[in-house]
């Protein structure tokens, strides 16, 4: 609730949230490279011990999930309820 009240687009950021994904998804496969990325070189550290823990399918279905929770905001009439189980999903997963 605290990013939907101080009025970040949901939208947006589940759009930010997807294109991580998707780069790892690329740097996994081998068709991105880590330094490409626009982040600090602390962040590439973490990332690289990311991709040491995450397989694909992992990242597949994160995407998946971010997806369709896009799609879903699209159709509720509690935009932060598709996001909130989203969240709950990706830290059980």
């Amino acid at each position: 609730n605290t990013l939907y009240d101080n009025g970040v687009s949901l939208m947006i950021f589940i759009d930010e949230i997807i294109e991580f994904y998707r780069s790892l998804l690329l740097i996994h496969t081998g068709n991105m490279a880590l330094g490409d990325l626009l982040y600090s070189a602390d962040l590439r550290e973490r990332i690289k011990n990311l991709l040491q823990k995450a397989d694909k399918n992992k990242i597949l279905a994160l995407l998946d999930l971010w997806l369709e929770t896009r799609e879903k905001i699209k159709i509720t009439d509690i935009d932060q309820l598709p996001f909130e189980i989203a969240i709950v999903k990706s830290v059980d997963s």
